[in-house]
């Protein structure tokens, strides 16, 4: 979700669930990989990088997605 409001989409204009995928190997640090019409917006925005942050406690989590290009 946090992506998709980075985009500036919502989870709407053909963006989709299976578009954003967190990957984390080995503990590192998480980024993203986007496909399709997620990665078609992102790449119209002139972005050419993304950050990613995730937290969570006591069964609550947040995200936050930064765009940069």
């Amino acid at each position: 979700e946090a992506v998709s409001k980075a985009l500036g989409t919502g989870m709407a204009a053909g963006v989709g669930w299976t578009q954003i995928e967190v990957v984390q190997p080995g503990g590192r640090v998480p980024t993203l990989r986007l496909t399709d019409r997620a990665l078609e917006i992102f790449t119209a925005k002139g972005a050419t990088t993304s950050h990613l942050t995730l937290s969570h406690d006591g069964g609550l989590a947040v995200a936050c997605v930064v765009l940069e290009g």
